[in-house]
């Protein structure tokens, strides 16, 4: 089998970014039905992970997996709303887990990660130091009864994971840090959908170099203005609203593809040290858009802006919406 997607973005001040997404799998490919998967992302960052997915017995909901992965990006770091420095960064890990799933809902999996880090300083302060040893333990749980994966009308998807970052491992420094993030239709009525959403990613030490800042915001409802993943912290927290209402459910539009139009309302942000976790640091944000359910998945055409004078045009299909890096 094999997805893909694509994201194009342009900031209206002379900075566009692009990536282009795609997932190739490979299904029973043993007698206990394993799995072979790999993703590949390809522009502004540079992504390959490949996952081998083996059910301990045919048909069995335990299983076991292997991973490996590689991943180039650029890192903007900001304090309190400015830019303090920007990092080009690679990423080599390798990890195994053992999980169980709960079908097509959800799954819970604990394993570890070893993974080594290299931080290129590109402007600004020296926040990072140039290696790090990112190496981890940690336990995930996800749930999702969503009936869309683009434009979801019911049900709910939630996601978390604590993370134990060990010397055992061969971590630089030792230290804990969570993750939670909720979507969740408020309404629903003849076409009309609300979403709220809420994400929060915390590092239990913080303001000393050898800690990744590994939480970003940007991008299409993830504070729309900024580009995808463009500022990241060593904490990060969103609160947002979303509204659409399908063109086409009752031949509004005399298309058979199902169309929709909607906004975003978010406040958000992301910080270096956990004092500055304040309402008063975040900033507010929002974009409208014109949304379709396509043949390759969800597609979106959107205009965002957020405080600061940030906007940026953002057209993005195979994707969806709430899908975070």
């Amino acid at each position: 089998y094999l997805d893909f997607g694509f994201t194009l973005e342009d900031s209206l001040d002379g900075r566009a970014s692009y990536n282009l997404n795609g997932v190739i799998r490979a299904t029973n490919i043993n007698p206990l039905g394993g799995e072979w998967r790999t993703e590949l992302t390809l522009g502004d960052k540079t992504r390959i992970t490949s996952e081998l997915y083996q059910p301990i017995d045919y048909g069995s909901d335990w299983f076991a997996t292997a991973v490996v992965g590689f991943l180039r990006e650029d890192r903007a770091l900001y304090e309190q709303g400015t830019l303090t420095s920007s990092y080009a960064t690679e990423t080599r890990e390798i990890g195994f887990d053992a999980g169980y799933s709960l079908d097509t809902r959800g799954e819970f999996r604990i394993g570890f990660r070893q993974a080594k880090i290299k931080n290129n300083k590109l402007l600004g302060a020296e926040s990072l130091s140039a290696k790090v040893d990112d190496s981890r333990y940690f336990a995930r749980a996800g749930f999702d009864t969503l009936d869309s994966l683009g434009f979801p009308t019911q049900g709910i998807r939630v996601l978390g994971e604590y993370s134990i970052y060990d010397a055992t491992l061969g971590a630089t420094r030792q230290y804990d840090g969570v993750t939670l993030d909720i979507l969740y239709p408020l309404y629903h009525n003849t076409g009309t959908t609300v979403l709220g959403q809420g994400y929060l990613g915390y590092l239990f030490e913080t303001a000393v170099a050898d800690v990744t800042p590994r939480y970003s915001l940007g991008g299409f409802t993830r504070l729309s203005g900024y580009s995808p993943n463009e500022i990241s912290g060593r904490h990060a927290g969103l609160l947002s609203l979303m509204g659409y209402q399908r063109l086409n459910e009752h031949a509004i539009v005399p298309i058979d593809q199902p169309l929709f139009i909607g906004f975003s309302l978010e406040a958000g942000n992301v910080f270096q040290d956990r004092d500055d976790l304040r309402w008063d640091k975040t900033l507010s944000g929002g974009s409208l858009f014109v949304g379709a359910d396509t043949a390759v998945g969800p597609g979106y055409l959107s205009f965002g802006r957020t405080e600061g004078g940030r906007q940026s045009v953002t057209l993005s299909v195979g994707r969806p919406f709430a899908e975070r890096d």
